[in-house]
């Protein structure tokens, strides 16, 4: 009976989804705020280094596709809503490396 509980309880373990991935928490860019369009990003910082579709961290648990996250090497990220094309959020990131790809919206 016990060896029962103890397959049991292994497969439960070995069954278990992992962990969620915990994104760090970056603060908002000073000069970009909630709603701005590209236009208006691009005229307070210029050309991105890359673009790339879908890879933001919602929640800390997954990235979805409904997003562009554009990146500024030694600044960091402006996300935009792909629906409205305004941006709903911007992390500020000195480390930010600016590799990516480059979709559009």
């Amino acid at each position: 009976m016990r060896t029962l509980s103890l397959g049991i309880l292994l497969l439960a373990v070995s069954c278990a989804p992992p962990p969620d991935h915990v994104s760090p928490s970056y603060p908002s860019l000073d000069q970009v705020r909630s709603g701005d369009t590209p236009e208006q990003v691009t005229e307070m910082l210029g050309k991105t280094t890359s673009r790339e579709n879908g890879w933001w961290w919602i929640a800390g648990i997954r990235y979805s596709t409904d997003y562009q996250v554009w990146n500024y090497k030694g600044v960091g990220r402006v996300i935009f809503y792909r629906g409205s094309r305004t941006v709903v959020a911007s992390e500020a990131d000195p480390y930010e490396s600016g590799d990516g790809g480059d979709d559009l919206m």
